[in-house]
């Protein structure tokens, strides 16, 4: 606490005539108590002006101080804003380049279904050439089997015509063999008709000789 000072006059301070005097006159200064207690005291005001004073300063440092942490505290506040935003960057920036990477898996799965697509469209395709060469070899086996049955068929038919024409053979032979006997028959008819007649001819030669 700051002391109150007393209140000191000009005539407190100065010495009494008489008593200028009587210090003259004796030939030695005689002490003054009022002048060495305004002494003490002014001392005691000196110390405490300096004491306040050293109060201000600390003051003034202790308001630096308190400004300076409140600075540091917006700086620290600031950094962790800052640090926050470089993380909520950095958080960003890693989602950004998951979405990127999403987009490009997404790409690739759909450039595998596309190849799973086509690739299923191929194996199609070589099915279906392959159905189409078994039916390409069925056809020629066919082919093959037709050309045989027709090969059968003709030589069916060649042997059935053989057949035929041995028959007809056959059948020329009989009615040839049966034109013969009918000639046979015919010659010896007409050779026992001829010795008939012979006969009859002698008896009747006989008859009228």
């Amino acid at each position: 606490m700051r002391r109150r000072s007393s209140t000191t006059t000009h005539e407190d301070l100065e010495p009494h005539i008489g008593d200028r005097f009587s210090r003259f006159e004796g030939g030695h200064r005689e002490p003054d108590p009022d002048r060495d207690q305004e002494r003490g005291r002014e001392k005691d005001r000196d110390q405490e002006r300096g004491r306040e004073k050293d109060r201000d300063q600390e003051r003034n440092r202790e308001k630096d101080r308190d400004q300076e942490r409140n600075r540091e505290k917006d700086r620290d506040q600031e950094r962790n804003r800052d640090r926050d935003r470089d993380q909520e960057r950095s958080r960003e920036r890693d989602r950004a380049q998951e979405r990127s990477r999403e987009r490009d898996r997404a790409q690739e799965r759909s450039r595998e279904r596309d190849r799973a697509k086509e690739r299923s469209r191929e194996r199609d395709r070589a099915q279906e050439r392959s159905r189409e060469r078994d039916r390409a070899q069925e056809r020629s086996r066919e082919r093959d089997r037709s050309r045989g049955r027709e090969a059968d068929r003709q030589r069916e038919m060649e042997g059935e015509r053989h057949r035929e024409q041995e028959t007809d053979k056959k059948r020329e032979r009989e009615r040839d063999k049966e034109k013969d006997k009918a000639r046979e028959r015919d010659s010896d008819r007409k050779e026992h008709d001829r010795g008939k007649n012979r006969d009859r001819g002698a008896r009747a030669r006989q008859k009228t000789g």
